[in-house]
């Protein structure tokens, strides 16, 4: 049976990295220089303790780069463009460099998730990336899930941000926001905030869209101008968002900022959070009966 064009991407792949650690060339370096050992007296079961744990090392690590590939083939899509670019050699280094150390399942399937999406996309991912996910332990990554929960994509994906209530607890861990700056995934300077402005409120509405994962926030205003309080994600904090887009959003956690959005004035605006088809800034169409709430005013007339 032919091999799909996916299969055919994904085999290079494995015959440039996963290949170049099936040699076992520590252990074969350490055999071609064992005389020279011996003539220095080193002690033989010392020479053989030293082969004895590179050899299980090594191949602990052919193991976590074939479930890392594994995992990143169940991902990929067997409608694979053809026209892909192909992923640069020196990132795949990179990967494999990191990859082979990874043995906990969940960050396996990071790993791999990052990979698959490097496959379909080429230049997604950063270097800079694969070190942070290489220093991230378990429970860090949970941590940043917490914040990516609430993360949201605007502009045409361009920007990466969490939306914040005007002047009230957001709800977010201070300690942990502190985490979120030091790793550089996100700015959190307090003053921070989008603008949209509206040139022909006095006649028509304009419609800023949120989104991610299909799920929309649609916020309809006709005013002059409209102000989001925001933390942003940094571009390696993006790309952190776009690895794990399937995280499910946290909607309480937006009806409750969406609702902090209007200060006392009548600020003529309306929400909406709903399942969306979003092909192109602009060009969006609501799924009908996905809605999750709608807010009028500040008050939520569906939920």
């Amino acid at each position: 049976m032919d091999k799909t064009y996916k299969d055919k991407v994904l085999q290079d792949l494995i015959d440039k990295a996963i290949g170049t650690y099936s040699d076992n060339l520590k252990l074969e370096a350490l055999d071609q220089n064992s005389s020279k050992h011996e003539v220095a007296q080193v002690d033989e079961g010392l020479v053989n303790r030293t082969k004895n744990r590179l050899y299980h090392e090594e191949i602990k690590r052919q193991q976590n780069l074939e479930d890392i590939f594994e995992c990143a083939d169940e991902m990929l899509s067997n409608k694979l463009e053809r026209e892909n670019k192909t992923v640069d050699d020196d990132w795949t280094f990179h990967f494999v460099r990191f990859a082979k150390d990874v043995s906990e399942e969940s960050m396996k399937k990071r790993w791999g998730k990052l990979l698959a999406g490097e496959i379909e996309a080429p230049g997604s991912y950063s270097l800079r990336m694969m070190i942070l996910l290489s220093q991230m332990t378990k429970r860090e990554a949970e941590i940043v899930n917490k914040f990516l929960q609430r993360g949201l994509f605007s502009d045409n994906k361009q920007k990466a941000v969490i939306l914040k209530s005007k002047g009230e607890n957001n709800d977010l861990d201070f300690s942990n926001l502190l985490f979120m700056q030091e790793l550089g995934l996100i700015d959190a300077n307090d003053s921070l905030s989008i603008t949209y402005n509206n040139a022909g409120y006095k006649t028509n509405k304009r419609n800023v869209v949120f989104e991610r994962n299909g799920i929309g926030l649609v916020f309809s205003f006709q005013t002059e101008m409209i102000e989001f309080p925001v933390y942003k994600f940094t571009s390696i904090g993006r790309e952190f968002l776009l690895l794990n887009k399937e995280i499910e959003l946290d909607t309480d956690y937006l009806k409750k900022v969406s609702q902090s959005i209007y200060d006392d004035k009548d600020t003529k605006v309306n929400v909406l959070c709903c399942k969306i088809e979003y092909p192109a800034p602009e060009q969006w169409t609501i799924i009908p009966n996905e809605m999750f709430f709608e807010i009028k005013g500040k008050d939520i007339v569906n939920s």
